[in-house]
């Protein structure tokens, strides 16, 4: 199976779906939503080693990987465009994000992706993730599209952090680009929703600063959100990033009035 996704210029990303799957996923990442539910983290861990591969691959602004990430020209037809697979990964396991392995398979492709953008001088796998539609996904992921009850605190925190990291990446670049890509964040993310997660975050870090004071545990209340029921670490740098991310869509929006 695996032999003839990769003669066909398809990567196997994680096994293939059943043939009884009931979703009849036809992804071309080889990942079915309804799969990893019911399999949970041992269906996620092929395609999180192998995202984990490439991000170690582009790691240091690597510019030739960068460039290979999209296009391999001695592959020939079994060329692999990978800067437009692992969006439609993460399109395909947003169903999923119901357990901490899948939500560590994505917060991987995250960050690999994250990698593939940094410092890249054509830009140009920064604007292919933005024509393949990866905003939307990021806003449903920064706008917590999570399940409270079914994932950790700090698997929430972990996306929200990867997320941030991605979107200020994809910012990376002259002025002009660096324009173009806030005002398509502007069309294309829920910045009330956004905004209203990184108070929650900042929230949920003052109530874990009373309860250390205090010597209480740190629980969460009926007076935020339903994100951070159960316990909680504070955190910095996911509400960091939100903020820097925030701050810029707002000078965008303030200068275009």
């Amino acid at each position: 199976m695996r032999q003839r996704e990769l003669r066909a210029g398809r990567p196997s990303f994680s096994t293939a779906c059943k043939r009884d799957c009931p979703s009849k996923c036809a992804s071309s990442t080889g990942v079915c939503s309804t799969e990893i539910t019911r399999s949970g983290k041992n269906s996620c861990s092929t395609a999180r080693r192998v995202a984990r591969l490439l991000q170690l691959l582009l790691e240091n602004h690597h510019q030739q990987m960068q460039d290979l990430l999209s296009r391999q020209p001695a592959a020939g037809a079994a060329s692999v465009d990978l800067t437009g697979e692992l969006p439609r990964l993460l399109r395909e396991l947003e169903p999923a994000l119901r357990s901490d392995g899948a939500v560590a398979l994505a917060v991987q492709v995250l960050d690999t992706l994250s990698e593939a953008t940094q410092g890249h001088a054509s830009l140009a796998n920064s604007e292919r993730l933005q024509r393949d539609k990866a905003l939307p996904v990021l806003s449903r992921l920064l706008s917590n599209a999570l399940p409270a009850h079914s994932c950790t605190p700090a698997a929430v925190l972990e996306l929200r952090r990867a997320a941030a990291t991605l979107a200020l990446s994809l910012l990376e670049g002259g002025t002009e680009f660096k324009l173009r890509t806030l005002a398509r964040m502007a069309r294309a993310f829920n910045v009330p929703a956004i905004r209203f997660e990184l108070d929650d975050m900042l929230r949920a870090n003052a109530h874990a600063a009373r309860c250390e004071q205090t010597g209480k545990p740190i629980r969460r209340g009926a007076h935020a959100s339903d994100t951070f029921r159960g316990t909680y670490t504070p955190s910095t740098s996911a509400p960091l990033l939100y903020f820097t991310l925030l701050s810029s869509l707002g000078e965008y929006e303030a200068a275009a009035d």
